[in-house]
């Protein structure tokens, strides 16, 4: 009867950190090595079709460990974890401030439309700032550029952009989606 308290225990553990579970670990390397191997699949595929895999968007297969560690973390955002934090750990640009744009994570377009109206009246009002020769564009360029250390285009996509749900999405189908664009790039080239 008490035979399967190690396994009940087991299993509470794992609930509480699924990104150190042994058997989450285990799955995780049997998928990254999956993905690995239809990678490598596909950039001898490109290679024999006379394409460079990179123009196809087949990087270098990802480092086993790092892999099976952004997994892990997915599972753990998932489940029990904080999302923005795996996000921008994982997903995003290193040279994004994660502090800095978490309060903007995933905010709607008319919000971001409304505060990208006071970046703009800020700066204009600003009396020790000249910024008569400049296009509202790159007042907003500027203003991210300077609080958040990415471009405008990056900020959209990795922080207006953002929601829970997606961290799990891009950590664990990214690959397949990548496999699958470049197949489709791959079966254009041969049509041609």
């Amino acid at each position: 009867m008490f035979g399967n308290m190690g396994k009940v225990r087991e299993a509470m553990e794992a609930a509480k950190n699924p990104a150190e579970s042994e058997q989450i670990r285990a799955l995780a390397g049997a998928f990254a090595a999956v993905e690995r191997d239809q990678r490598a699949a596909l950039r001898e595929h490109a290679d024999a079709l006379g394409v460079d895999p990179e123009e196809v968007g087949l990087a270098a297969e990802p480092d086993e460990e790092e892999r099976i560690t952004e997994l892990c973390a997915a599972v753990g955002a998932r489940v029990s974890g904080n999302p923005w934090e795996t996000w921008t750990e994982h997903v995003a640009p290193d040279a994004l401030d994660a502090d800095a744009a978490e309060a903007f994570a995933g905010v709607g377009a008319d919000e971001w439309e409304a505060e990208r109206e006071r970046i703009i009246d800020e700066w204009r009002d600003n009396p020790d700032l000249d910024t008569s020769e400049y296009t509202d564009a790159d007042v907003i360029a500027a203003d991210v550029q300077s609080r958040f250390g990415v471009s405008v285009q990056e900020f959209g996509e990795y922080v207006i952009g953002y929601s829970p749900g997606r961290v799990f999405e891009e950590l664990l189908a990214g690959e397949f989606e990548a496999h699958t664009e470049a197949i489709e790039a791959l079966s254009d080239e041969v049509d041609e």
